[in-house]
């Protein structure tokens, strides 16, 4: 059988779900009041929304704070480059690529400790080992036209905007619905997916605030999930403007049905 309430097989001889306490759904058509029961529960069982909350843009405040600051920097470095009064140990190419590279061969290290995601190792990389090939042939782009001269200083602020406006229309997609049962995560821009994590499976819940998310980013907070799932075992959801109020729903409804199913031991 199956319950009414949560959808859950439960054995034959249960008068009430062990989960959620809803009464059984038998699985065979009964006659009577069973049967108009029966065809009834699709629509009387919809469950209720406890909760539905939205990525919040302002998480992002510090993705623009920083690529402003970087697309000042390299128009900065651009117009510097171009100065005729150089040290010379700059112009050593022995001198130019033991430096430049010194720092992504320790980013690549801690990638391999698992201390660092290799997307941001492999982004510094690019950008040191560009500085110093801008160094060795200096003399060859400072003969370019300005178009192409400023092309080659600008290319990486461009590339941060545009991968900065592509997160941000992504997240903006994240949608997250609290059911007395699950907790829904709808996402997508072209292909729309709705994943839902069973609350009885979560571990353990933390909710945070940064210095930065507190002030820089109007107040926003973070919820970590750790569960049982495979699929996805820890669970941040992130950007939520009223961070306090889902974590105590969505405790609130784990606990409800831990005391359910008799799990609670404290």
């Amino acid at each position: 059988m199956k319950c009414n309430v949560c959808g859950m097989e439960i054995p034959a001889d249960t008068r009430t779900c062990p989960v959620c306490g809803g009464e059984p759904l038998s699985t065979t058509a009964g006659t009577g009041a069973g049967a108009a029961a029966a065809e009834a529960a699709p629509i009387s069982g919809m469950p209720e929304v406890l909760w539905e909350g939205r990525y919040s843009l302002q998480d992002m405040n510090l993705v623009w704070f920083g690529t402003i600051l970087l697309t000042i920097g390299m128009v900065v470095f651009g117009v510097y480059f171009a100065d005729s009064h150089w040290p010379e140990e700059l112009k050593n190419p022995w001198i130019i690529w033991p430096a430049g590279l010194v720092i992504p061969v320790l980013l690549w290290i801690l990638v391999f400790t698992k201390s660092l995601r290799w997307v941001v190792a492999a982004f510094w990389t690019v950008v040191f080992v560009g500085l110093a090939a801008l160094l060795q042939f200096r003399e060859q782009v400072l003969q370019l036209p300005a178009l192409q001269y400023w092309s080659i200083f600008l290319a990486v602020p461009i590339v941060f905007w545009i991968w900065a406006f592509c997160v941000a229309i992504y997240r903006k997609t994240i949608v997250w619905r609290l059911t007395p049962h699950r907790l829904f995560k709808r996402h997508g821009i072209f292909v729309r997916t709705e994943d839902a994590l069973e609350l009885r499976v979560i571990r353990d819940m933390a909710k945070m605030q940064s210095l930065i998310e507190r002030f820089l980013c109007g107040g926003v907070g973070r919820i970590c999930i750790w569960s049982s799932d495979p699929s996805d075992p820890v669970l941040i959801i992130r950007g939520l403007r009223d961070y306090n109020r889902a974590f105590a729903l969505i405790d609130e409804a784990r606990q409800r049905i831990r005391e359910r199913r008799a799990l609670i031991t404290d």
